[in-house]
């Protein structure tokens, strides 16, 4: 019988809210950084930016036994809007460089239609696989027609960390 341990799934649900929020703060944030980086340039938004990601991702790191939502939100959020400090000025960048007829496409003519998923009951091993073949960090997890969660390669770390610590 495969260790349950092995798939580590999280619900549709739970990925939702736990992505929401970066989501939203990205979507209102990194067009600011973009239109700041428009008219001053790069040179203060992207150290700015790593800085703010650098620091509260490393305080994130030693309150995060602490158990408190608020103060995990309070420093998660700086390294978001660091985040976006970076992106907006290279999305901003990028798209100076495409043609006016290629900004107005819209998704489903750029994005792919496969989907690569991977089954509730593969193994460890072929999640792995599949991840790194096809070059990516996450994949829906499948129980038939039904997407029943998303397993991501910080999911695998995580978890073979703690084996390691378990054994240690």
């Amino acid at each position: 019988m495969k260790d349950p341990k092995l798939i580590i799934v999280v619900s549709a649900f739970a990925a939702f809210l736990a992505t929401f929020n970066e989501t939203y703060l990205n979507i209102a944030f990194t067009p600011i950084a973009g239109r700041i980086y428009d008219r001053f340039g790069a040179w203060n938004l992207l150290p700015t930016g790593f800085f703010l990601i650098c620091i509260f991702a490393c305080l994130l790191t030693v309150f995060r036994g602490n158990g408190s939502l608020l103060l995990f939100a309070l420093l998660y959020i700086p390294v978001i809007c660091g985040s976006a400090l970076i992106i907006g000025p290279v999305q901003s960048f990028a798209l100076s460089f495409l043609k006016p007829e290629l900004i107005r496409k819209q998704v489903k003519e750029v994005g792919i239609r496969r989907v690569i998923s991977v089954k509730a009951s593969d193994s460890l091993e072929e999640v792995c696989r599949v991840l790194q073949e096809n070059h990516l960090k996450k994949a829906p997890v499948m129980d038939g027609e039904e997407m029943v969660g998303i397993i991501n390669s910080s999911n695998i770390t995580k978890f073979a960390l703690n084996r390691i610590m378990e054994k240690g």
